[in-house]
This record gives structure tokens, sequence and C-alpha cells, in this order.
């Protein structure tokens, strides 16, 4: 019993787990993760990196990686 409150607790006061932030009312992307999207973000990786955002990222994240895409696509037209 005492093993299952222990676990219920940490859970309460926030999990981490590669790179997330996991709460009881939902979860979060932690800080490094989005440095390390704005920097890594190419042409090949696009895909993946909006399903993370779209999945574990805040609406104000999402708008920001969205325009972020939008000026590596319009840096690659020129």
């Amino acid at each position: 019993m005492q093993a299952l409150w222990l676990r219920l607790q940490m859970f309460i006061d926030g999990l981490k787990l590669l790179g997330i932030k996991f709460w009881p009312s939902g979860r979060i992307l932690n800080k490094r993760n989005l440095r390390r999207i704005k920097t890594r973000l190419n042409i090949g990786n696009i895909s993946s990196y909006s399903g993370l955002i779209k999945k574990h990222g805040t609406n104000k994240q999402i708008k920001q990686f969205n325009w972020l895409v939008s000026e590596k696509l319009s840096y690659r037209e020129e």
C-alpha cells in the first residue's frame, strides 16, 4: 500500500518521462526539447516534430512551430 501511495504522490507532483512532463491535468514538453526542435528542424524531419508538438505541446507552441516551419519552407524556396 505504501508503494502505491508513493507512486500516486509522484504523479500528482508531476512525472518527467522522455522529455515530457506529465501532470494529472495534462502534459507539456520540457524547454530542452523545445530548443532542440528549433535548432534541429529541417525539411526531412518536419513531420516528425510536427506530430510531437501537436501531441504534447500547448496551443502557443503549436503556433510558434507552424511559423518556424513556414520560415524554413520560404527560405528553401528562395
